[in-house]
């Protein structure tokens, strides 16, 4: 088949890492595959659809944002453009299926498809009024987790238009556990958002109780976040234990060394990235209960499950594994396992290309 992939790409995001890995394998399957990609980005993604292979076009779809009326008026400058360039694409390239991901570009290039059919890749949450608007556009809804779907079928989608389709994640080497005294981590974008303050409460509560840990945070944020999180440790006296890693692109290298993975999320995750490319690594994951997490993380087997915004609640689970080697190991053990079974990219292309299929028959 002829793929269309309108990916977005302003930056790469965990978003961005699934659809590469997508368009990667449905190519090395035989399928011609074209990425669409917005004009507002920062080189990084069109660098890795050529590092890929991956032929790519690009139109400048912006952002819809009431919040930013500066942001709005750019999209509404450059969008009879984006408009022509797509439809250009369209009448040339022929495609079989359009696989939409961003939902800003499917909304302002609804009517350029033709009567292609649209694949919504739903990697977002969505408010009723923006999923009544995309559900007139798309044919199909693949939902990255059973929670993404449950909320798609709150919001009005029927369900018999969802499918869900996990995340994948690439096969890992396993890391190396650390020698001595046991490393946690955690990985990914700094923000609020993420659970780093409560993180950071627990690793205390760790200190309190005479647990050893070392402790290493990957990411950046917002500067003024940042240095009030590093603040914080020194009040809580664990500023020692706490190594800042800042912004590493190789995962190979981000979980190296690794024992234990925490997830403290205060939001809905619709997936949970971080936490299936641990278990890739056979790292066991302490993650809250929020959103897609708990579908990744089975509670007692792979990892542990916690409420979130509750520090007293993650120093627990914490310790219970940096304190037992052999439990910490047997449930790493259980989590590749389960990665590979179900979060693999292969099964993730098997998947989206059983969709696709049917879709285009």
């Amino acid at each position: 088949m002829t793929v269309l992939v309108s990916c977005g790409g302003s930056y790469v995001s965990g978003m961005e890492v699934v659809e590469l890995a997508l368009m990667r394998g449905l190519a090395a399957r035989g399928h011609r595959v074209h990425a669409l990609v917005s004009g507002w980005n920062d080189g990084d993604f069109i660098g890795r659809l050529g590092d890929a292979g991956i032929p790519h076009t690009v139109a400048f779809t912006g952002k819809i944002s009431l919040r930013r009326p500066a942001w709005m008026l750019d999209t509404l400058r450059h969008l009879p453009g984006a408009r022509r360039v797509t439809r250009r694409l369209v009448r040339t390239l022929r495609p079989d299926v359009v696989v939409a991901c961003n939902r800003d570009a499917l909304v302002l290039l609804s009517g350029v498809w033709g009567r292609t059919p649209v694949v919504y890749h739903t990697h977002e949450l969505m408010a009723s009024a923006w999923t009544h608007r995309v559900a007139r556009r798309a044919d199909r809804f693949v939902a990255v987790s059973g929670f993404v779907a449950e909320r798609l079928v709150a919001d009005g989608v029927p369900r018999e238009r969802i499918d869900i389709v996990w995340n994948g994640v690439d096969r890992a080497q396993h890391t190396t556990p650390s020698e001595g005294v046991p490393t946690v981590g955690l990985c990914g974008q700094i923000g609020a958002w993420k659970g780093h303050d409560d993180f950071l409460d627990a690793v205390g509560h760790l200190a309190e109780d005479g647990v050893a840990c070392n402790v290493r945070i990957f990411g950046t944020g917002d500067a003024a976040y940042v240095a009030a999180l590093h603040d914080r440790a020194a009040v809580l006296g664990i500023a020692g234990r706490v190594a800042w890693m800042g912004f590493e692109a190789n995962p190979d290298r981000m979980y190296a060394g690794l024992d234990v993975l925490a997830v403290p999320s205060r939001v809905e995750e619709t997936f949970g990235m971080t936490a299936a490319e641990a278990g890739a690594r056979a790292i066991p994951v302490v993650a809250t209960r929020r959103g897609g997490l708990p579908e990744i993380v089975v509670d007692g087997v792979t990892g542990l499950v916690v409420p979130a915004e509750a520090p007293a609640a993650l120093a627990a689970a914490l310790a219970s594994l940096l304190t037992d080697q052999t439990r910490r190991q047997a449930m790493g053990e259980a989590a590749r396992e389960r990665v590979e079974a179900q979060f693999s990219t292969g099964h993730m292309v098997d998947r989206f290309e059983s969709v696709m299929s049917r879709i285009s028959s």
